[in-house]
């Protein structure tokens, strides 16, 4: 209720001037709500009062993801590990679990992402102490039977087989071809997956399970629950017997652009014609994260407006950006005519780069493009899953609060600026009929 509040009068003042998208006394005492702590084996700690939540919110990040997974089976045995984790322990097997999850209502899971793996438990505050020893040991002792192995492997190779029979999503892949290296982390494809997954064997997922299990690349996210200390204190009892161990520097560029291999494609005999843009753009940490937001939102609007309302090219166009260790910008539209379309997407982007919006509509921009914000402190979950975000990007989890701040900052010359320095070298994949479409007709 805070949150729709402070969104409904900011919407209602800026019809009639410019204002704060949250006021300083609301970021400070967000931020005087949130403190870090260190357990004794140096996990950090990120803890968030919500005096008048009885829900808590507790989730345990793995700095590790699919980056650090390289290539071969260590990378499909980690992708299992996570599917497998969650789900039984040595001391709390499916039955148990189920019979825990019914009666206490909660809610847990673990998966694993391009950069950071974690696993996530909400609970009602009375029955957070019952709850604790079932997610601790789901983390540090999950069963890894051979049965469950079993399972987890076929459903992901169903799901590798399946990939290219969405178009929607298979093109994602054939962009990634020309967009990332051969040696990139997020180049492989569902083949090369396939045949690494053949290559998995159980001691494999028990490997990369006490490769996980680092406190040197943990971090613990706690929101709400009213007896803050005692809470606090089982979570610490429980975690802080986690060991550090070495950890390897994982570094990753930005892809480069290749002119001489901007587009990729993939026949199918198919009436739509499946197109994904993909270029480089700024990262979470880099000083225009703010205005690149903001300008792609700008972007994808307009693109609907123009490729959707106006001229009814694409019912789903849309454009949007990834901020990652480093980043990416996607635009992408289904069409039956791909080169009115590639028209008009380049007309929009044009448009962008070369005019300047008044100041009056990059208010209005931002407003939306903050509800973003506001929404990310509806749940408990969604506040830790922000504070995480920063402290594993940005080093410092309160900076999550400052987003107002930083978007109030950007300004119509900034949107621009932006527009200009991101919207090129554009690596295009298209999944369509090879007679059906012209190389041709991408010339942005």
């Amino acid at each position: 209720m805070k949150t729709l509040l402070l969104l409904s009068l900011f919407v209602f003042f800026s019809s009639a001037c410019t204002k704060k998208l949250v006021s300083d006394e609301t970021i400070r005492n967000e931020k005087k709500l949130t403190q870090t702590l260190q357990l004794k084996n140096g996990i950090p700690m990120i803890v968030r009062e919500v005096s008048d939540s009885p829900i808590v919110a507790l989730g345990v990040t793995f700095n590790t993801g699919i980056r650090h997974a390289g290539f071969g089976k260590d990378r499909l045995a980690s992708r299992v590990m996570w599917t497998m984790m969650g789900s039984a322990s040595k001391n709390f097997p499916k039955e148990k679990v189920n019979e825990f999850v019914e009666k206490y209502s909660l809610t847990i899971s673990c998966g694993e992402s391009l950069e950071r793996s974690s696993c996530t438990m909400n609970v009602i505050d009375e029955y957070f102490a019952d709850a604790l020893p079932l997610f601790v040991d789901l983390i540090v002792n999950p069963s890894f039977t051979q049965e469950d192995f079993k399972l987890a492997t076929s459903r992901l190779e169903a799901g590798l087989k399946a990939t290219p029979s969405d178009p929607a999503s298979y093109v994602n892949e054939v962009v990634n071809r020309i967009f990332y290296p051969k040696d990139h982390p997020f180049s492989p494809n569902y083949e090369q997956e396939l045949s690494w997954l053949a290559q998995v064997k159980l001691s494999d997922i028990r490997k990369q399970h006490e490769n996980a299990l680092n406190s040197k690349i943990m971090s613990i996210v706690q929101v709400g629950g009213r007896d803050q200390r005692k809470i606090q204190e089982a979570i610490s009892h429980s975690f802080s017997k986690i060991g550090p161990k070495p950890i390897k520097k994982n570094t990753l560029d930005a892809p480069l652009y290749n002119p001489k291999a901007s587009i990729a494609f993939e026949h199918r005999d198919i009436p739509t014609a499946y197109l994904r843009f993909k270029f480089n753009a700024p990262a979470a940490g880099d000083p225009d994260y703010a205005a690149s937001k903001l300008m792609f939102h700008i972007l994808s609007k307009e693109l609907s407006d123009e490729v959707r309302t106006k001229l009814s090219l694409s019912y789903a166009v849309y454009s949007f950006t990834a901020q990652l260790s480093i980043g990416y910008g996607v635009i992408e539209a289904w069409t039956s005519k791909p080169e009115e379309t590639l028209a008009a997407i380049k007309r929009v982007v044009e448009g962008l780069k070369n005019k300047e919006l008044s100041k009056d509509e990059i208010e209005e921009f931002k407003i939306v493009s903050a509800t973003n914000y506001f929404l990310g402190l509806e749940t408990n979950s969604s506040i830790g899953n922000g504070l995480s975000n920063a402290q594993f990007y940005l080093n410092d989890a309160k900076r999550f609060y400052d987003y107002p701040r930083d978007m109030e900052r950007v300004r119509p010359q900034d949107v621009k600026r932006i527009a200009n320095k991101v919207l090129k070298d554009f690596r295009l994949g298209v999944v369509y009929h090879k007679d059906k479409f012209k190389t041709e007709w991408f010339t942005m």
